[in-house]
């Protein structure tokens, strides 16, 4: 929360607290990289450092934070590259096997606060089709990484080249917080990536405290202009929205879809779920840009 409040040098402390905590976490080790990685090129050995231990640890095959932390380990090694920083020592060689330029249009990452929950990434892009676990991968090329299962994320998305129009980011909330009183409110966190991997990357980042029961909730819209060239550069982001563009098939499915295209996932549309858009408290975004 404290990051997303604009206040990284708080949030570096509480991180690194919670890494000295908790040494096993591949999450907390996650977390304090990406925040370090923003305080600037001093602290780029250490994140790097913290990002290929996550590389490096166990494979959960009910989430795949090792793959995620893989594509966030070769940005910040390009990025430091790029900025004229000296890397010799810091760089595992036995991950040379990794080592990929990946860049896309939009990224996407949700992580949560609680362990016990099993909460699903959806992406409604421009054409009406939406990207969730069952159907990880869209016409346009859209990729779902993982239906993460386990821990606290985070559920992935990439969309190399990005179309003209609206991306919606939803998200279900499936464990009702009142079976399990003990774990409390859930927070959402929410990272938007413009341009990844490339000098004029910018991040959204956004946190959510949801408070109670809500079934299903709008995250953001991504909106990409009609233009020829430097499509990324005139996007923007907007926290939450409108729950009328969309339709939800049925309260076991957690499918997603605009009324419009609602026969490509083979389920008539049966009810309409609206969220309790009053307990959840929404924190502002911050914008970080590569400097």
């Amino acid at each position: 929360l404290l990051e997303s409040d604009g206040m990284l040098d708080l949030a570096l402390g509480s991180y690194d607290k919670v890494n000295s905590r908790c040494p096993k976490s591949a999450s907390a080790k996650r977390d304090l990289a990406l925040a370090l990685s923003k305080v600037g090129p001093r602290f780029y050995p250490r994140a790097i450092s913290l990002l290929q231990s996550v590389i490096s640890s166990s494979v959960d095959p009910k989430n795949d934070i090792n793959i995620v932390a893989a594509i966030e380990w070769n940005s910040l090694v390009a990025k430091a590259q790029r900025d004229g920083f000296q890397l010799p020592q810091v760089i595992d060689k036995r991950l040379d096997v990794v080592r990929k330029d990946i860049q896309a249009d939009i990224r996407i990452c949700l992580g949560w606060d609680t362990a016990n929950r099993d909460i699903d990434l959806f992406i409604t892009e421009p054409d009406g089709f939406t990207v969730y676990h069952a159907e990880p991968e869209s016409p346009k090329r859209g990729f779902l990484q993982q239906d993460v299962q386990a821990n606290y994320g985070p559920e992935h998305y990439l969309q190399a080249q990005a179309e003209p129009g609206s991306y919606i980011l939803w998200t279900n909330l499936p464990a009702d917080p009142n079976d399990h009183p003990l774990l409390g409110p859930t927070t959402l966190f929410l990272r938007v990536f413009f341009n990844w991997g490339r000098q004029n990357q910018k991040e959204f980042l956004r946190c959510v405290r949801v408070l109670t029961t809500t079934k299903y909730l709008v995250l953001g819209t991504i909106t990409v202009p009609d233009v020829a060239t430097d499509r990324m550069n005139g996007a923007t982001f907007a926290p939450g929205g409108s729950m009328s563009p969309l339709v939800f098939i049925g309260a076991e499915s957690n499918t997603i879809v605009k009324a419009a295209t609602s026969p490509r996932l083979n389920t008539a549309p049966r009810q309409m779920v609206q969220p309790q858009i009053s307990q959840v408290s929404v924190r502002a975004s911050s914008t970080f840009e590569n400097p």
